[in-house]
């Protein structure tokens, strides 16, 4: 069985990610927070912080590196497209996922396997989804990550 660590955060808005809400128990190491185009240019970036943390010589953990996600879901990926579409939603220049709470589970724990990056936060596209998205993460996507075997423990109480 697969035993992963990654965390999980969520925005509380599509503009600011830099405080999320740990979904999680937040990582010990200093976290860097990242934007990335796609996942190998994240892959690449936190090489290269990890890198750069050693050859400095530090004696501390290297940084969890959290990446940036904007995500919409729906309960299947043609609704989630069509909200999008709605809105007239302008996709952001980072990482996007648009689809159901299954396919965001298992890119999650895709960025974790592939050490794409130690944690993610999930940005929420549309800002008046935010309440909807946090449940549906909660509800859907969380256990679904624990079933993959990501070890999730969290005080995280639903706030919304």
């Amino acid at each position: 069985m697969l035993t992963t660590n990654i965390v999980v955060a969520l925005a509380l808005s599509s503009t600011d990610a830099s405080d999320p809400r740990w979904l999680t128990d937040p990582p010990i190491a200093d976290t860097v927070h990242i934007r990335a185009d796609d996942l190998a240019a994240a892959q690449l970036a936190r090489a290269r912080l990890r890198a750069s943390h050693t050859d400095r010589g530090y004696r501390t953990d290297a940084p969890s590196v959290v990446l940036d996600i904007a995500v919409h879901i729906a309960h299947d990926a043609r609704t989630a497209r069509a909200e999008l579409a709605a809105a007239g939603v302008h996709v952001p220049r980072t990482v996007c996922y648009i689809g159901t709470p299954a396919g965001l589970a298992g890119l999650i724990a895709d960025i974790e396997a592939a050490h794409v990056a130690d944690g993610v936060t999930i940005v929420p596209m549309l800002d008046a989804h935010r309440v909807e998205l946090e449940r549906r993460v909660l509800d859907d996507v969380m256990p679904l990550l624990g079933t993959a075997g990501t070890r999730l423990e969290s005080s995280y109480r639903r706030t919304a």
